[in-house]
């Protein structure tokens, strides 16, 4: 907000006595705000896009006044950037098609912290965990459907959905109507999170394209599951296959796919051996990958190589 107000100027002299060498934005929604700053303080920009604001279509981000200002500062962005950061190769390429500088964009996917996402000695129950915004791109729909699906086949697996949204009381019809047996949990703690992570047999990112084009970058909780041991499956959109191995450490089936969710659902919650094959697996993946030290010392170097360029 302070850009709305005009107070870049004055944030930018109260932060000088710090000696700040690079204002590193998130989300480009906050780019231009970002570069006034950074004009301000003659330091370099970097940027990362997260998903939904590489993938909105123009139309939907003029509905807003965050995305009115962005879609004018969109271009001084390109030009005056170091670096823009995409979380995955998926948002690079939508980056490239809006005009952004090839020579400027770089992948760098975000990591998590082994330590504390680690497999325990919980039991596993047969259970499938989703964990997100109740909204459109998420797809949690499908998972409700797929487990309404399961139900009417006489295999009743459970369903836990953590998290809340706009979409959560036409999420419960839908439960309701479908006979699924799933559980809302609300919006939950790290800690209570991860012990849910660490008890399902699988963990599902149903994600789908939404209306205006609103897609994922690269979900952390499909590495978060992985770290624990945790098999996930996943949707074949946008930048979930690039977190992970499929047929090693995860599964994957197309958007919108009810049966074969289920089926992939099912495969998990009916065999340990492969909840425990497939978590190992995803385990070293993780580490040799997505450690938060890996991926920490390859954002250190795109600063470095943003200042150079500055």
């Amino acid at each position: 907000m302070f850009r709305r107000w005009g107070m870049a100027g004055h944030l930018s002299s109260q932060l000088k006595s710090f000696r700040p060498r690079l204002v590193h934005a998130h989300f480009g929604q906050s780019g231009p705000a970002a570069l006034d700053l950074a004009d301000a303080l003659g330091i370099p920009l970097v940027v990362t896009y997260h998903g939904q604001d590489a993938t909105i279509s123009e139309s939907q981000a003029r509905q807003s006044w965050r995305g009115r200002e962005y879609l004018r500062g969109r271009e001084r962005v390109k030009a005056r950037a170091s670096r823009i950061v995409a979380v995955s190769d998926f948002i690079r390429s939508r980056l490239l098609e809006q005009g952004f500088p090839e020579s400027k964009v770089v992948t760098h996917r975000n990591g998590v912290d082994t330590d504390y996402f680690s497999p325990t000695c919980e039991p596993r129950e047969p259970i499938v965990v989703f964990v997100g915004r109740f909204v459109e791109k998420k797809g949690c729909e499908y998972l409700v459907r797929a487990l309404g699906l399961l139900g009417r086949k006489g295999r009743d697996v459970r369903g836990v959905l953590i998290g809340d949204g706009p979409l959560r009381p036409e999420l419960e019809r839908l439960a309701r109507d479908q006979v699924a047996n799933v559980h809302f949990t609300g919006f939950l703690g790290l800690q209570a999170v991860k012990s849910w992570l660490s008890k399902a047999s699988v963990v599902a990112v149903p994600s789908v394209t939404a209306a205006d084009g609103n897609s994922e970058g690269l979900p952390t909780v499909i590495l978060e599951a992985q770290a624990m041991g945790t098999p996930v499956v996943v949707t074949r959109h946008a930048g979930n296959a690039e977190g992970v191995i499929e047929g090693r450490t995860a599964m994957i089936v197309d958007e919108r796919d009810t049966e074969a969710l289920a089926d992939a659902v099912l495969r998990f919650v009916d065999d340990p051996n492969a909840v425990a094959t497939f978590g190992a697996s995803g385990r070293e993946w993780i580490e040799e990958s997505f450690s938060i030290a890996s991926q920490v010392a390859g954002l250190e170097r795109i600063y470095d190589e943003a200042q150079g360029s500055g």
